[in-house]
């Protein structure tokens, strides 16, 4: 064997393989060099060689946008419309898989391209209301209000729904503005409570109460002053506003100093300040002026020499007592004149006093 020499060429192996040439691409500014190499294992030989990449050519021009016709779609080419003219141009069909596509003046058939990835699915939600009719004035109409985000979009109707027929009526334990915390019992009413809502109630009804004084609560007595307290009695609170009616009578008889020496009268006087000795204190809600039989007669009376005016009428509120409240009712044994003596016989003597409820 002779000893190759320098441009030679020597055979270093042979055999079957399947081959694999792959260009290594570079631009146009890398000088060309005579390179390659060649990797072979197992029978798979890899060759990889320069290859050349031109300059950029110049830009192409932009696809036309195709829309697509769905209405009348032929069900094959042969059958595509021959009629159209210019203003159809880039309109077209989808064929057995192919987009046929009118330049203005034929038909040519192109590839779509693959199918773009599933979008995302939106959370669509949606509500309704119907129009109040106090707000169906001129020119109010439907209204659709969209809102939220394109994946999460939400869609409000207010709607100028028809007004249906009036419906039964509710039963009276079942109203949304009904309270019956406070018991349906016989004898209660129906009226508007604290709270504001409706609901059966006692105090409704504002039974006037009679509450009367036994003779037994009165003491015989005997005394020479111009004014003194006969009785004095208490009336309890009411769950109402209320104006005493006052009536009773009583035996009194003695000598006063005045024009009519043998007749002596009484003043009924009422307050709600407890703790005040003074007999003449409180509003005057009831008088006497007694006779020759020495029976004296209460009656209601709200005026006086001092107040010739007073007098009580439904919202004006002269002798009344607010809810809540205690009364203190004094029976004064009064001398209009200028100096008496009295006996006080308690036999036959009644007071009585009724609550009348005040507007």
């Amino acid at each position: 064997m002779t000893t190759p020499q320098v441009g030679d060429a020597v055979r270093l192996w042979q055999g079957l393989v399947s081959m694999t040439w792959y260009g290594l691409v570079a631009d146009s500014d890398t000088p060309p060099m005579n390179a390659a190499t060649m990797e072979v294992a197992d029978g798979e030989a890899v060759v990889t060689t320069d290859v050349l990449v031109g300059p950029q050519g110049r830009p192409g021009v932009n696809a036309p946008i195709i829309e697509l016709v769905w209405e009348d779609r032929p069900e094959s080419s042969t059958q595509l419309p021959t009629n159209w003219g210019p203003e159809m141009k880039n309109r077209g069909f989808w064929i057995d898989g192919l987009v046929w596509v009118w330049t203005g003046t034929s038909w040519r058939s192109a590839l779509p391209g693959p199918a773009g990835p599933i979008g995302a699915t939106p959370m669509l939600t949606c509500t309704a209301e119907t129009i109040p009719m106090s707000e169906r004035g001129p020119g109010v109409t439907d209204e659709v209000i969209q809102t939220g985000t394109s994946i999460n979009p939400h869609v409000h109707f207010r709607l100028l729904a028809p007004q249906g027929p009036i419906g039964p009526s509710t039963n009276i334990g079942g109203a949304p503005d009904y309270d019956g915390s406070g018991g349906a019992d016989p004898g209660k009413v129906l009226t508007v409570l604290n709270n504001g809502l409706w609901g059966p109630s006692e105090a409704s009804l504002k039974h006037p109460h009679l509450y009367s004084v036994p003779e037994a609560a009165f003491t015989n007595r005997r005394l020479n002053a111009n004014r003194f307290v006969l009785l004095s009695t208490r009336i309890e609170a009411q769950d109402y506003d209320w104006i005493p009616f006052v009536t009773g009578h009583f035996r009194i008889y003695g000598v006063e100093l005045d024009r009519d020496p043998l007749t002596i009268g009484t003043e009924v006087r009422m307050t709600t300040t407890f703790g005040v000795d003074d007999p003449t204190a409180g509003v005057l809600i009831g008088r006497s002026h007694g006779n020759n039989s020495t029976w004296s007669t209460i009656v209601p009376h709200f005026s006086d020499s001092g107040n010739p005016t007073g007098a009580c009428a439904p919202g004006n509120g002269v002798g009344m007592v607010r809810a809540g409240q205690d009364a203190l009712i004094n029976i004064n044994v009064r001398n209009d004149g200028l100096f008496g003596i009295w006996l006080f016989n308690r036999t036959g003597a009644q007071f009585s006093v009724l609550t009348i409820p005040a507007d």
